[in-house]
């Protein structure tokens, strides 16, 4: 733990600032999920500690002087939502001078002298780099982590057992009205992620960390992901370009072994791998914060067939081992470089992508031992070396664990191949878009909560889920929310969660938006019993599926017609409903997300329904509302241009 000089105490005021305006809201037909019970404090007198009373408070919420920014985040979330619930006004000041006390009213948030001199054990081990802690000694809480990020996910789990604070989105924040708020007993609560190291869905529903970290995500869409403190990616995805090691940077013809085609390279050169670890270790004070550097293949299926590689996939049993045996000499000339370069206070993970031609994992079912074994030692992953897999073919409308799915024994084989030579350091890439048609409504809703469950027992340490580079997209709140809390703890109950989305972020016209919702779903299971071929028939699709789904015949127009029948009755409903005017704006905002997407389909498909001045109003509708929540493209490279 740093230390800290005991200074004069000051009041940070200016950490005000580090607030995010957000949307609360206490028109709720239900509930937030509910949270296990906890006794009340207890002072010395047997009485019950009070952290709000009459709308105000004696406590003062503390930071470290020299506060990281997650910490100064947490405590300006802690102040803003806590005035915002009880109106009590808890000012934020620093540590300097301060110490433990335990008569003292003082939250302390992160790494302050108050924890310092307090008997609390904050262990990495046990809570990683996200998990949180919650303790109270006398009338004083701590809310921290092992690291910053975790004390600011600690700061809203406290909110939330406090006063109640549940994020459907990033404008829609549920919160207790109550003035009187008495301080819970935590029994040094703990609470760690199932995926530990991060989670972070790729897209453009957020604009920085301060968004998605009120969802417990990280932030970023193609550079790699963001912490508060930065980029945690040193390389990422397809990435040996970024490392420098290109046919332009080394043209003799000593290195031509190194590379295949335009954009693949040949793994089985260990040449390669040992340049590749030294333009690692030279970028690795160029990224102050990033941990993982990723060895990526070109966006391409092909793989190099060089007699080497030949050799080797014979050796490993597929070209995924010949990338591991690279990985694991990578990450041993990157361990030996950082001991000679006396580099001792980094964590590097070297992180390979095992995606098209490297996707299947080096190893084969034992049946005496009833496992996945690997095909060699060499594809075993040394301590420092990781797997990202990318099931980029795989089917999302299923779960793994859906014997239905005629991808069922494929994606197993894979998955639990894949953790047998990666047991420590396993992270997916997966897909919530088809990369085709961002307007087809996606449905991969069949295997969110059962994947999570087993992402946890394979032990998972991270995911990025990719999803379209709009703005929104079709019930993308309700895909984040069920991503975020199940993320964090898959035994969570799918139904409840998905019973309180709708009843609090839509309200008033959640019959409605439940009814269109269930509608595509009756749909889908429509298609999978007409289309011919095997993977509808089987009710399977994946990301790049929409040529078997889309269309005129598939969407009909009379289908988008009883749709935009729905979308009317909810507009309807919130204007009947005596909310005020700001939520029913928000609302039409949410219901009119969902129109965009029907009314994309008549515009593309339907022309010859409409008149010439009705198709040119349904245009400049669409266009607008598509201006108004960041939707420019119609699938992964095609831009949304009007019609000539």
């Amino acid at each position: 733990m740093k230390k800290i000089s005991k200074l004069i105490c000051i009041i940070l005021s200016s950490l005000f600032l580090f607030a995010l305006v957000a949307g609360c809201s206490r028109e709720t037909v239900s509930p937030p999920t509910p949270t296990t019970p906890l006794d009340t404090a207890k002072d010395a007198d047997g009485s019950t500690i009070m952290l709000t009373e009459n709308g105000s408070s004696r406590y003062r919420i503390v930071i470290p002087e020299n506060a990281a920014v997650a910490e100064e985040l947490a405590a300006s979330r802690l102040a803003q939502y806590i005035q915002e619930a009880t109106g009590a006004v808890i000012p934020v000041v620093a540590d300097t001078g301060l110490s433990y006390n335990e008569e003292c009213y003082y939250i302390s948030v992160g790494e302050t002298t108050l924890l310092e001199g307090s008997d609390i054990t904050v262990s990495y081990d046990v809570l990683g780099p996200e998990g949180v802690l919650i303790a109270n000694r006398g009338r004083q809480i701590f809310v921290t982590g092992a690291e910053s990020d975790g004390t600011l996910y600690a700061a809203q789990e406290f909110l939330s057992k406090q006063v109640g604070f549940e994020v459907y989105y990033t404008d829609e924040i549920y919160l207790n009205d109550q003035t009187d708020v008495p301080v819970y007993n935590y029994h040094d609560y703990i609470s760690v992620p199932d995926i530990k190291e991060g989670r972070w869905v790729g897209c453009g529903n957020f604009a920085s960390f301060a968004d998605s970290s009120l969802m417990r995500f990280q932030y970023g869409y193609a550079d790699g992901s963001f912490n508060s403190e930065g980029n945690i990616w040193g390389s990422w995805s397809h990435s040996m370009p970024q490392l420098g090691i290109t046919r332009d940077e080394y043209p003799e013809e000593e290195y031509d072994d190194w590379f295949f085609g335009e954009s693949q390279y040949c793994f089985s050169q260990m040449s390669l791998a040992d340049e590749a670890a030294k333009q690692i270790v030279a970028r690795i004070p160029q990224y102050p914060n990033a941990k993982y550097w990723q060895i990526g293949d070109g966006d391409s299926n092909r793989s190099c067939d060089c007699e080497d590689c030949q050799a080797n996939r014979e050796k490993y049993g597929t070209q995924g081992g010949i990338m591991m045996a690279f990985l694991n000499r990578v990450g041993e000339q990157v361990e030996k470089l950082m001991a000679e370069q006396n580099i001792t206070d980094r964590e590097i993970l070297i992180l390979g992508l095992a995606y098209e031609g490297t996707a299947a994992p080096p190893t084969h079912y034992d049946e005496f031992t009833e496992s996945y074994v690997a095909n060699d030692p060499a594809v075993i992953a040394r301590h420092n070396v990781g797997m990202m897999y990318a099931p980029i073919t795989d089917c999302t409308h299923h779960s793994y664990n859906d014997t239905r799915c005629i991808d069922h024994q494929t994606r197993i084989d894979r998955m639990l191949g894949w953790s047998a030579v990666v047991p420590d350091n396993l992270s997916l890439w997966l897909y919530n878009t088809n990369f085709r048609d961002y307007f087809l409504p996606y449905n991969d809703w069949g295997g969110i909560k059962d994947d999570a469950a087993m992402y946890e027992d394979m032990g998972v340490t991270f995911i990025f889920s990719q999803s379209c580079k709009n703005g929104r997209y079709s019930f993308d709140a309700l895909r984040l929310y069920l991503r975020s809390k199940l993320w964090w703890d898959s035994s969570l109950d799918y139904n409840t969660l998905f019973e309180n989305f709708f009843n609090n972020y839509y309200k008033a016209a959640a019959p409605e938006m439940l009814e269109y919702f269930n509608l595509i779903q009756s749909h889908y299971m429509e298609l999978y019993a007409t289309l011919s071929g095997t993977r509808p028939s089987a009710g399977c699709g994946n990301c790049f599926d929409a040529p078997t789904y889309y269309g005129m015949g598939n969407w009909s127009y009379q289908y988008l017609m009883k749709a935009k029948d729905i979308m009317q009755r909810a507009y309807d409903k919130v204007a009947n409903s005596g909310l005020p005017a700001n939520v029913q704006e928000k609302l039409n905002d949410r219901i009119r997300v969902e129109e965009v997407y029907i009314d994309g389909y008549l515009w593309n498909y339907y022309a010859t329904f409409y008149s010439t001045d009705d198709y040119k109003a349904l245009e400049d509708d669409l266009f607008a509302d598509c201006a108004s929540f960041g939707i420019s493209w119609w699938d992964e490279s095609s831009p949304l241009v009007r019609k000539a």
